[in-house]
Formats: C-alpha cells, structure tokens, sequence
C-alpha cells in the first residue's frame, strides 16, 4: 500500500499503530520521512503517543516517531529472546516441532495390535499402511516406546488424556 505510486501529496495513511507501517524501527523512520517529503500525513489511531502529522508540530512528529519506532523496536526484540528461551525449554523437555507425522493413527494402530497379539511386526506395518508399501520399522520402535510410556503415565494419573 505505502509506495510512491500509490499515495498523492495531501493524502493522509491511517494506521492503527506505528508499528504497523513496517517491521523495524529503520524502515518506520525511512517512510515516515519519504511520505513528508512528498506531502503525505500520517495518522495512527491508538498507542501510547498518537501522531497526526496534520496536526502537529513536524519536529515533535519526527521525535514521536522515532521514539516509538525504537520503544516497538526494542519490545520486539525482547519478544524474540522470551520465544527463544521457551523453545529451548520445550525442546529439553521434549516437545517436538514441524507438522505432525501423517502416519501417527497408522503407527498407533500397529502398536496396539502388536500389543494385543494380532501380528508381527513386519506384517503390521505393512498391513496399516494407508498408501501400501510398509510403515517404518524404526520408526515404529520408537513410537512404541513412546506409547507405552504415555499408556504408563496414564495409569500412574499423569497424563492428561
């Protein structure tokens, strides 16, 4: 929305907050000053210091904005280092990231049946392939134990489901 070709002087852009006309306190600055240069007024509509470059003094505009450039600036980067911090503490306790295993229902039926003495486990992962061929082995004897102590915890009235 906020390039050359689209914005005539005398235009004003609304936005909700600052931050919201770009991702870093360097590109907030950069076009809050080429949007002044061509005439264009800024608008925002709720934060801490509202700007309204057709009302107010340019100098204390220009402090306004980059003082909540920087404070936006800053607030993301401690929003980094907290999302970081718990990744980590997710990845030591386990937790796995990415999508989801598409085969997750197929190994689980595998494991139950292999459990509950309907098969081999080579013919039980070729039985609950969904598309043919087989499931992994390794694969299954790492879910299995994966499943057997979530069964576990269970028992014990640790797990939730």
């Amino acid at each position: 929305m906020l390039t050359k070709k689209l914005v005539r002087p005398g235009d004003t852009i609304v936005a909700y907050k600052l931050d919201r006309l770009g991702p870093s306190t360097a590109q907030v600055s950069t076009l809050f000053n080429e949007m002044h240069d061509m005439g264009v007024h800024i608008k925002t509509l709720s934060g801490a210091m509202k700007i309204d470059t057709t009302s107010q003094d340019p100098a204390l505009t220009n402090l306004q904005v980059n003082m909540m450039a920087l404070v936006a600036d800053m607030e993301r980067q401690f929003i980094l280092e907290r999302t970081n911090a718990g990744r980590v503490i997710a990845m030591k306790s386990g937790t796995k990231f990415g999508p989801k295993s598409k085969h997750d229902q197929a190994y689980e039926g595998a494991i139950e049946d292999f459990i509950n003495g309907k098969g081999t486990i080579l013919e039980l992962l070729v039985k609950w392939k969904p598309d043919g061929g087989s499931l992994s082995e390794q694969t299954f004897y790492r879910k299995k134990r994966s499943y057997i102590a979530k069964l576990q915890a269970k028992d014990m009235g640790f797990a939730d489901d």
